[in-house]
């Protein structure tokens, strides 16, 4: 992945070059994704079902992190070395993680 800066679209929304895709089966355990691309600053998160996410060098999901209601995406930062962790909230389901720059 290039480094290049977050642009603006011809529609005047931000735009992200895309990256890897990640797969995730939450479950009742906590999951962690592989360490991100070192040219990773942002990632687009969507789960189908609710989903407790954290972001840091070991997360580890719990039921005090940030819940990410299913059917849902969010953008978020991401620091060098640094992974998302997710943890069903309440039935499994799938979550696609996208690394941006």
């Amino acid at each position: 992945m290039s480094q290049q800066p977050l642009v603006t679209s011809p529609l005047g929304f931000p735009a992200i070059r895309l990256g890897a895709v990640h797969r995730i089966t939450t479950s009742g355990s906590s999951q962690q994704t592989p360490v991100m691309d070192e040219e990773t600053t942002i990632f687009r998160i969507n789960c189908d079902e609710d989903t407790y996410v954290e972001v840091g060098l070991n997360p580890v999901a719990s039921t005090v992190s940030f819940k990410l209601a299913g059917g849902n995406f969010e953008y978020f930062q991401i620091g060098a070395g640094e992974r998302i962790a997710v943890l069903q909230a309440t039935v499994p389901g799938e979550c696609q993680i996208v690394e941006g720059a």
